[in-house]
């Protein structure tokens, strides 16, 4: 893996103006069972969540897929620890969506904690202040835009999703995609946008061999 980061700095502790690790600084709602298997909410430092996990990205498109909001924690960490702003920014975004609340803590008292463009990558993921179209074109192929297909017909819409669907798979020897959605998946998608009752899923099986199923 080659670092996209400044070679001579990114071992640094101050380095882009951080004095202080920000995975300290950033606080996250978790929610726990107790012993009386009563839901709780209680607010971790991202830092006291840290486990070991391994990622795998896949030629050709190299987009983003984990598979657990724990993976995004260990990988905000590691976008820290080689102090690669883009990448952060990026884990950001899905741990965002993946988190019931996020709190960053800015300030202590007089000691600024967060400063530099780590402070500015924080303010565009959570879009406050001026627009970056810089970012704006380097993150936009990370991510699926729904509403420029807004007006197509529904399987038309369904195309499109599972077009997008087989570029998160690697490429097989023959130069196709591992997975790609057949005839029948495609009108069981239709069936559960058009149907009258929502549908509810069940995780079945642990690892490799875990599928969701309809109940």
């Amino acid at each position: 893996i080659h670092y996209l980061v400044d070679k001579g700095g990114q071992f640094c502790t101050d380095y882009y103006g951080m004095k202080h690790e920000l995975i300290e600084c950033i606080k996250s709602e978790e929610v726990f069972v107790d012993l009386n298997d009563d839901v709780q909410f209680r607010k971790e430092k991202l830092s006291d969540l840290l486990t070991e996990s391994k990622v795998v990205v896949y030629f050709p498109d190299y987009l983003l897929l984990v598979s657990s909001r724990q993976q995004l924690i260990n990988l905000l960490d590691y976008a820290l620890y080689i102090r690669n702003i883009g990448f952060f920014i990026l884990v950001l975004f899905f741990l965002r969506r993946t988190s019931i609340h996020l709190e960053y803590i800015e300030r202590k008292e007089k000691v600024v904690l967060i400063s530099g463009p780590w402070r500015e990558a924080i303010v565009y993921v959570l879009n406050i202040g001026q627009k970056n179209p810089h970012y704006d074109r380097i993150f936009e192929k990370q991510f699926f835009d729904l509403n420029q297909h807004a007006n197509l017909p529904l399987r038309g819409f369904i195309d499109v999703l599972c077009e997008n669907f087989t570029r998160y798979q690697r490429f097989t020897e023959d130069g196709q995609y591992q997975i790609v959605p057949t005839e029948k998946q495609k009108q069981f998608l239709e069936r559960i946008i058009c149907g009258e009752e929502s549908f509810h899923f069940s995780e079945v099986g642990t690892g490799k061999t875990k599928v969701i199923m309809p109940l």
